[in-house]
């Protein structure tokens, strides 16, 4: 039994703990949920270890729930192998979470999701102690196959065996909605920790879950004509996937509205974007020295073909977000780190929201064109003295509505779910889905960025909009 602050009292069971008292898990302890987020937010110190067995508690929650419904009835394997995938799911963080991720990609020396790596965490730490192998008995390589599974269904194989369980890939990561209890944790614990109201009703969602029969054809009004359908056609195959009574669709927006706030507030802050992009800088710095032949390789697994690698895992769990003072002993990387501690950070200069077009993608390149142009013009041009930063702002679906994808069911039809829109839920919700930004960081700690090229990208700023309120979209001038 432990206290966590968020949900009071959280009992773990025998296999739960045996897992968290091995050093992969422990490790967790020393990487923060929200990466850099601290230096805004000073109570945003939670860690991955804290979150992980928030999902572990909620996925229990989810499981108790389902199964107060006689139509619902999971057998031990299974709840079992949702514990153990919940508690395990972010077990491949490296050093400040998902920026470690980013960091790699756009560095190009990494392939690999978090996901991937957990799963193989996990698959390490089950196979390293005979415990765990006798808790699932015969069916051991049935449940590390489903454990991964159900960290990342991304690419799960829907055939009608897998539609009878679909919702057991939908408590810990859903890769269909987007509404999971990974989700779920994370806003609730990220908004206390930084203070930002938090609008979402967690509990009232968990306690109307159900599971329901979808036809992916019903939707709405056709509900009703859907399920007296069902009654003539046998042959029909259906999906069986968490549902939640309709008067609850608003609670949802609100769900993704408290993201899109999380996102504004603390994830995208400017200056956590600045901190960002300063930790970009240090670990390219570090990897060039790799490439000398010297420095620390910050990241040991860069492909599928690492992940079986045990001397490169090994080398990966003794990561964690101490790295910072490791690398403080580099020369350059040092001095960007000194930069960070002593407040003297990069500076956004201005953020041009991108105006809504026919063909936002082109509108997006056009835009980033004027501004390197703007850069050119204003001997900006060396990479160590400007950045454009893209920011996306959404309701975690890209340009889609979310909540289309959720499932929900009537009063009096319990077992029937089906979709729904935002038309059917209220007439003053968003009708557009994402806004995308391009923010201007200026790195150099002197000289001061110049007055005459911030007047130019504030002139660009009042153009696009300006052009906004005209009948039809213009095409940007080049600069």
């Amino acid at each position: 039994i432990i206290l966590d602050p968020v949900y009071g009292t959280i009992h773990l069971d025998y296999l739960s703990v045996k897992i968290i008292d091995t050093p992969w898990f422990q490790r967790l302890r020393y990487i923060k949920q929200l990466s850099l987020a601290d230096y805004v937010y000073p109570g945003a110190t939670h860690t991955r270890f804290a979150h992980s067995i928030g999902v572990y508690h909620l996925a229990r929650q989810m499981i108790k729930q389902i199964e107060t419904h006689p139509t619902t009835k999971m057998d031990d394997f299974d709840k079992r192998c949702i514990r153990v995938a919940a508690l395990c799911h972010d077990l491949g963080h490296g050093p400040f979470s998902h920026l470690y991720e980013q960091i790699g990609k756009e560095l190009g020396v990494v392939t690999l999701e978090h996901e991937d790596v957990s799963q193989a965490v996990m698959e390490q730490i089950l196979r390293g102690d005979s415990f765990f192998e006798k808790c699932f008995d015969t069916k051991f390589e049935e449940a590390i196959t489903l454990i991964k599974t159900l960290i990342n269904p991304k690419n799960i194989n829907l055939n009608p065996e897998v539609n009878k369980k679909r919702y057991m890939y939908q408590i810990v990561s859903n890769k269909y909605s987007g509404v999971d209890v990974d989700k779920w944790d994370y806003f609730n614990r990220d908004a206390i920790a930084c203070g930002v109201p938090e609008g979402f009703q967690y509990d009232r969602a968990l306690s109307v879950a159900r599971v329901v029969k979808v036809d992916e054809t019903a939707q709405g009004e056709k509900m009703d004509e859907t399920a007296q359908g069902d009654k003539k056609d046998k042959t029909k195959s259906f999906l069986f996937e968490l549902a939640y009574r309709d008067y609850d669709a608003l609670n949802f927006y609100n769900m993704y509205n408290t993201r899109l706030t999380m996102y504004r507030k603390v994830y995208k802050h400017k200056v956590v974007v600045a901190l960002e992009l300063m930790m970009k800088d240090v670990f390219t710095l570090v990897q060039k020295q790799l490439t000398q032949g010297e420095g620390l390789d910050l990241f040991p697994l860069k492909n599928a073909n690492d992940l079986t690698d045990s001397s490169k895992l090994n080398a990966f769990q003794e990561l964690n977000d101490s790295v910072l003072f490791t690398i403080k002993g580099n020369n350059e990387a040092g001095l960007l780190i000194d930069r960070i501690h002593n407040r003297k950070l990069y500076v956004m200069i201005i953020d041009i929201l991108i105006p809504e077009d026919k063909d936002p993608e082109q509108k997006e390149k056009e835009v980033r064109q004027t501004i390197e142009d703007l850069i050119k013009k204003h001997h900006y041009n060396n990479p160590t003295d400007v950045e454009i930063k893209k920011i996306t702002f959404d309701y975690g679906d890209k340009r889609d509505d979310p909540v289309s994808k959720l499932c929900f069911y009537k009063k009096g039809r319990l077992d029937s779910g089906y979709r729904t829109s935002r038309k059917w839920v209220s007439s003053i919700l968003p009708s557009s889905f994402q806004e995308v930004h391009l923010r201007v960081y200026y790195k150099k700690e002197s000289p001061a960025v110049g007055e005459e090229f911030k007047k130019a990208l504030e002139d660009l700023e009042k153009q696009l909009h300006a052009s906004d309120e005209g009948s039809s979209p213009t095409k940007m001038p080049r600069q």
